[in-house]
């Protein structure tokens, strides 16, 4: 067995790619009856974490887009008010 761990800071998409390309590599000179497997592997979650990070914060720009622009419709709306209240249009 054996055991790799990428070290802190380390990519470990990265690391898991090179790890899977270079055990390709060596795989061709074992023996017939030996295999090697992934038992455990964490970048399945690590992707699926970074594609609901960047989901959440599209929805998030989109979000303070439509506040933002609600917001200047509003304050445009006002700003019209006051013009016409200014010119003696009250109604």
């Amino acid at each position: 067995m054996l055991a790799i761990q990428a070290s802190t800071g380390a990519n470990a998409l990265a690391t898991a790619d090179g790890v899977r390309a270079r055990m390709a590599e060596l795989e061709q000179g074992f023996p017939p009856d030996i295999t090697w497997s992934v038992p455990y592997d964490t970048t399945p979650f690590i992707s699926a974490s970074i594609s609901e990070v960047v989901h959440t914060l599209a929805e998030a720009m989109l979000l303070v887009f439509v506040v933002m622009y609600a917001g200047m419709l509003g304050c445009g709306l006002m700003l019209l008010e006051v013009k016409r209240l200014r010119a003696g249009g009250i109604d």
